[in-house]
């Protein structure tokens, strides 16, 4: 009998790639003007800088986390334990 091949799913399927940037000799990162625009970023903005296990680097804006974080635990407390 044939076995079917597993169907793998994308590690980050909602990941899209808009551009890039270079990190500069102190560190510093340009999030170019196509992409701040994009998500409304505006200087003096903070981000919150996450790294995964496996490598990845993520940056998020403080005033998305602060949305997520509220609605996120606004539906832990409606599950019963």
């Amino acid at each position: 009998m044939a076995q079917r091949a597993k169907k793998r799913r994308a590690p980050y399927p909602d990941l899209e790639a808009v551009g890039t940037t270079i990190v500069g000799e102190r560190g510093q990162v340009v999030i170019p003007l196509p992409i701040r625009q994009r998500v409304g970023l505006r200087p003096g903005d903070r981000m919150v800088v996450f790294v995964h296990p496996a490598g990845p680097l993520f940056m998020l804006p403080v005033k998305y986390l602060k949305g997520f974080m509220t609605g996120f635990a606004k539906h832990l407390s409606s599950i019963k334990i």
